[in-house]
């Protein structure tokens, strides 16, 4: 069991964030608890446990940490191209301007994130945190960020992010569309395009996570995409005064 700093939220938020990373029953947590708030004086800390280990579970509760999400990991195999809808089409973001539309997507497209939901966070911090993952594929080498743009009008309608593993396996991070386009074919194209991009490259297996609690995504990437659930978390969070 160790604890990890989370950069991208402490800088955000202006304290520190940390995650509890392999929980384990066999460490005495009120030493390892007070280890971390000395070193980092925490604002908040969170734990990622599957869903089956309930000793755990209920004994990181006892030390004051809530459950705060349900969250899913998927897998799927690509074994052949999407049908190609146009005038869709993904592309790399190249531009500032591109860049631009992408970020003004992401500070208001999610719903169902932990922090989103959480009564006792900022309602302005998922936001920025989801533009600031964006840049970060945006700047990685590793990670990519696409658009889905109409090529007929040029408007950006969503965008798409995913680092790749190695030279078969591809991690799908963040991807939304604008709201207005929420409820239409968009957020299925978006998909396609995307799977589409990672096969083209080579990659054959693709690993994503979900929140529980998104059931319309969810029931889609399972019905549509082939992606099959392989395991499930419980999200804890504890907040320091």
């Amino acid at each position: 069991m160790h604890i990890n700093k989370v950069d991208i939220d402490s800088k955000i938020f202006g304290k520190n964030f940390l995650e509890i990373r392999d929980f384990s029953d066999d460490v005495d947590f009120k030493e390892f608890e007070k280890g971390y708030i000395k070193e980092y004086n925490p604002y908040y800390v969170s734990c990622k446990i599957p869903l089956e280990n309930i000793s755990e579970i209920q004994n990181i509760g006892h030390h004051g940490f809530e459950f705060i999400e349900f969250q899913l990991r998927e897998k799927a195999n690509l074994r052949k191209l999407f049908p190609v809808f146009k005038p869709y089409k993904m592309e790399p973001v190249t531009t500032n301007e591109d860049l631009d539309a992408v970020l003004e997507i992401a500070a208001t497209t999610f719903e169902h994130d932990r922090f989103s939901v959480d009564p006792l966070m900022e309602k302005t911090f998922s936001s920025e945190r989801y533009k600031e993952y964006v840049l970060k594929s945006h700047r990685a080498d590793d990670e990519f960020l696409y658009k889905l743009c109409n090529t007929e009008t040029g408007e950006i309608l969503g965008f798409k992010t995913h680092k790749i593993i190695n030279g078969n396996e591809a991690l799908m991070f963040l991807g939304g569309v604008a709201n207005k386009y929420k409820k239409s074919p968009v957020p299925v194209i978006s998909n396609y395009l995307e799977l589409n991009e990672l096969f083209l490259k080579g990659i054959k297996k693709v690993t994503t996570h979900i929140s529980g609690g998104n059931y319309g995504v969810l029931n889609l990437e399972v019905k549509e995409f082939g992606y099959k659930v392989v395991s499930g978390f419980v999200v804890l969070r504890k907040i320091y005064n």
